[in-house]
């Protein structure tokens, strides 16, 4: 038998990926599992690299949220005003760490290098997003805020 045999079963032609095979649904869990995957991955990338990023800003939202909320535990003296904790990261830039639940796969950013204080953290997704900031903390956010 020479080379134009066609005796034999066809070749599946999405084995040898001539084909594509269309993504198969997957359930609302699965997503949820592979989105949270993703989060981690993308956090991990920018907390190993040990990287201080610029500090872009916060968005407004976030900001306005903050001062209202802030004011009875600032007059007490028990956190710092989200301006004096603003003013911090421009001074001293941002690192990105993962919060203390693992299983959330929460990620914040704290100013500084090898900053301890979580105190003076926020949620990564509440940064502004702007044109010059790093393209993997940008897509990070994005995957944090896509639903699914």
């Amino acid at each position: 038998m020479g080379r134009g045999d066609t005796q034999g079963p066809p070749i599946d032609p999405t084995i040898i990926g001539v084909v594509p095979q269309p993504d198969k649904p997957i359930s609302p869990e699965e997503a949820r599992e592979k989105r949270k995957q993703e989060i981690f991955t993308l956090a991990l990338e920018l907390i190993k690299s040990g990287e201080m990023f610029d500090f872009p800003g916060v968005s407004k939202k976030f900001y306005d949220q903050s001062k209202i909320d802030e004011v009875p535990f600032v007059e007490m003296g028990c956190v710092t005003s989200i301006d004096d904790v603003l003013k911090k990261f421009q001074r001293e830039g941002m690192q990105v760490i993962l919060g203390d639940d693992p299983m959330a796969i929460n990620v914040l950013v704290v100013p500084g290098p090898n900053s301890d204080s979580i105190a003076d953290s926020f949620l990564i997704q509440n940064l502004d997003i702007t044109r010059f900031m790093d393209p993997r903390i940008v897509k990070l956010i994005e995957v944090i805020q896509r639903k699914v």
